[in-house]
C-alpha cells in the first residue's frame, strides 16, 4: 500500500506529540515549532543500516549549519521507509548509537546534538528482559560502541561470542512507552540549545517533571486504551 510518510509523521507530530490524542500533549515545548514549520521531516528510503547513518549525517550538518540563506530547521525527524521500515527493533536501535558515535566522533558536532527514537514497537525499559543477542568477537564497531554506553557485556564460554541481555520484544509492553512509539521508526536529531531554551525559558511550568506526568496519563488511559489511540495513527489509517 502506498503511503505518504511525510503526511503520517505530521499527523502523529499533530494528534499525539502537540495534540490531545491521549489527553493532552506528549511534548508542550514542539507545537510553536510545528505551528512555524520549523521541525523538518525526512523521508528516506536506505537500503542498508550504513546508509542511513550517512543521510544522518547530512541532515546533522544541515541542522547545524550557519551559513545559510534560509534559516536552518529548529529540529529534525529522519522516518524511515522502504525495506527498513520493518526491520527488527534492535537493529533500528544499534543504527541509533552508530549515529551517536558519529556525532561524538566530529568535534564540530560533539555536546551540539541529541537523538532520539521513536519507533512502533519503541520501549523504555531497552535491557529488562532477557532476550540475548549476540555479536562475533572482532565486530569492534558494535561492541565498543555497547562498551561506550555502560552496557555489561560477557563472553559465552561456549560459543566465544560477547553477549548481552537487552529487551527487544514488543511484548509485554507498558502504557509509558508509548511516549516513543511512532507510526514509522523515526530519528529525531534535537539540538542541545533548543534543549536548554526550553528547559530553562519558563514556556512550559516545572518542565523537569513531563516524563512523569506523561506516564501517569498513559497509566490511566490503559495499555489497551493506548494501542487503540496508536492504531489510528498507522500508516493504513493515515493515508
Amino acid at each position: 500500500m502506498a503511503y505518504n510518510a511525510r503526511k503520517i509523521t505530521k499527523h502523529w507530530l499533530r494528534s499525539a506529540i502537540t495534540g490531545s490524542m491521549y489527553g493532552r500533549p506528549l511534548c508542550p515545548f514542539a507545537r510553536k515549532y510545528l505551528d512555524e514549520g520549523r521541525i523538518r521531516v525526512k523521508a528516506i528510503s536506505e537500503k542498508d543500516w550504513e546508509g542511513v547513518v550517512d543521510r544522518a549525517r547530512d541532515e546533522i550538518d544541515l541542522l547545524l549549519r550557519q551559513d545559510q540563506d534560509v534559516a536552518p530547521p529548529e529540529t529534525t525527524l529522519i522516518v524511515l521507509t522502504g525495506p527498513l521500515r520493518k526491520a527488527p527493533y534492535w537493529d533500528f536501535v544499534r543504527t541509533s548509537w552508530k549515529i551517536m558515535d558519529a556525532i561524538d566522533n566530529n568535534d564540530g558536532w560533539r555536546e551540539k546534538v541529541q537523538v532520539v527514537n521513536f519507533h512502533p514497537e519503541g520501549k523504555h525499559s531497552l535491557y529488562a528482559e532477557e532476550t540475548r543477542v549476540s555479536f562475533e568477537n572482532g565486530e569492534g564497531e558494535d561492541w565498543n560502541c555497547l562498551k561506550r554506553k555502560g552496557v555489561n557485556l560477557c563472553v559465552n564460554s561456549t560459543t566465544h561470542k560477547n553477549v548481552i541481555h537487552t529487551t527487544l520484544s514488543p511484548k509485554h509492553a507498558k502504557p509509558s512507552d508509548f511516549t516513543i512509539r511512532s507510526p514509522l521508526p523515526t530519528y529525531h536529531l534535537l539540538k542541545e540549545d533548543t534543549i536548554m531554551t526550553e528547559l530553562t525559558g519558563g514556556y512550559v511550568k516545572s518542565p523537569e517533571t513531563i516524563p512523569d506526568r506523561n506516564a501517569r496519563m498513559l497509566d490511566r488511559l490503559g495499555l489497551k486504551g493506548c494501542e487503540k489511540k496508536f492504531l489510528e495513527m498507522s500508516p493504513g489509517k493515515v493515508i
